[in-house]
């Protein structure tokens, strides 16, 4: 038997109306895998990709996607990319980040080719880098400056002289015998880049970017005394691999409170497929 119920339009409406806004009252500020966000990433490398749905070409309004690792903690991705930042790239990006794309916390349970910029006035390098006795193989550090003479917008390739382990002067050689060009410190920037990779699967790789100003008027300048670009690097699409580190993170964190693999990481039967790796080169160095 079907009971037929007939409802005034205009009393619908007023149900549907606070129904909506008891909806928005119970689930306002509560994070989820993905947000709706207006501001995004400056560069054009800086686009956002979920799982689930392409954004490929989303202009007037910016997904953000949070990675959710130990502890549960909401943690903004800043961009999505199976190459690797070279590290002029990496600078611009760190230097030029949206201040509400910067993670407070240190990454951690990552498996996808995620990025990530952190406040580095909160989040030191060790903090980082703690679980690497355990997880992670370093191979490798390099040390570069960069001057910016446009307000942070372009970064050239510097030398500096130092004394003492201070630095007392940079200059940058200009291109067709043009020279040097002396630079004022306030512009210099010091990246320090550390290589590594997965202790039981070399294919899938890290390397973290450590930028700050050299002086304290740089700081005030730049607005930061330092910043962390953080990048995980995948070198197969071997879907094997991929579960395989998951399931090492999850083995070996079982001891930590609260510890929970990544809310954007999947079993392979939903996972969706992914563009091969084979353009990224065999050899890390080379990124340096």
């Amino acid at each position: 038997m079907f009971i037929r119920f007939q409802i005034n339009n205009s009393l619908l409406i007023n149900v549907l109306s606070c129904f909506s806004h008891l909806a928005k009252e119970c689930f306002v500020d509560v994070p989820t895998c993905t947000t709706e966000f207006i501001e995004g990433p400056s560069l054009a490398r800086a686009n956002i990709v979920d799982i689930d749905t392409d954004f490929e070409g989303a202009t007037a309004h910016e997904l953000i996607q949070y990675h959710f690792g130990a502890g549960a903690i909401p943690i903004p991705v800043y961009c999505a990319d199976s190459k690797p930042f070279d590290l002029q790239s990496a600078l611009e990006n760190t230097v030029q980040c949206p201040v509400k794309y910067l993670s407070k916390v240190p990454p951690t349970m990552v498996t996808d080719n995620y990025c990530f910029v952190v406040d580095g006035d909160i989040v030191s390098l060790d903090e980082i880098t703690q679980e690497s006795s355990q997880w992670w193989k370093d191979t490798s550090t390099t040390t570069k400056y960069y001057s910016s003479e446009d307000v942070l917008r372009t970064f050239h390739q510097i030398n500096v002289l130092t004394s003492r382990g201070e630095i007392r002067s940079a200059y940058r050689t200009m291109k067709k015998g043009g020279g040097m060009k002396n630079v004022t410190l306030e512009k210099v920037f010091k990246v320090q880049r550390y290589f590594s990779y997965w202790t039981s699967c070399k294919s899938f790789h890290r390397i973290i970017s450590v930028v700050n100003p050299v002086t304290k008027e740089g700081e005030v300048i730049s607005g930061f005394q330092k910043r962390i670009f953080i990048q995980y690097l995948w070198r197969t699409d071997r879907e094997s691999d991929r579960q395989r580190v998951a399931n090492e993170y999850i083995l070996r964190s079982k001891t930590r409170v609260g510890a929970s693999i990544s809310s954007t990481s999947f079993s392979p039967k939903q996972r969706k497929s992914r563009a091969s790796l084979g353009s990224v080169g065999p050899v890390l160095s080379s990124f340096e």
